[in-house]
């Protein structure tokens, strides 16, 4: 439900507002609701993204421990 004003605190670049312009369109949520909204999603992408570079660190260093441990053995 996209209108027509644009009551944001910071300007978008253009290929941004389009996003939001579109994800308003597709979602019919407002544009405020929609710049409210991502944030939260981007945290918790972020947070993923962490976790899965925690896991492939642990993953590195459990196969270097085994490897380790094969060539001791």
């Amino acid at each position: 439900m996209p209108t027509k004003k644009r009551r944001v605190g910071f300007i978008p670049r253009s290929d941004v507002l389009d996003l939001i312009n579109k994800l308003s369109f597709e979602s019919n949520l407002s544009i405020s609701k929609i710049i409210n909204i991502l944030p939260v999603i981007l945290m918790f992408i972020n947070f993923w993204l962490t976790i899965e570079t925690v896991i492939s660190s642990c993953k590195t260093t459990i196969v270097k421990m085994i490897i380790r441990l094969i060539k001791k053995g």
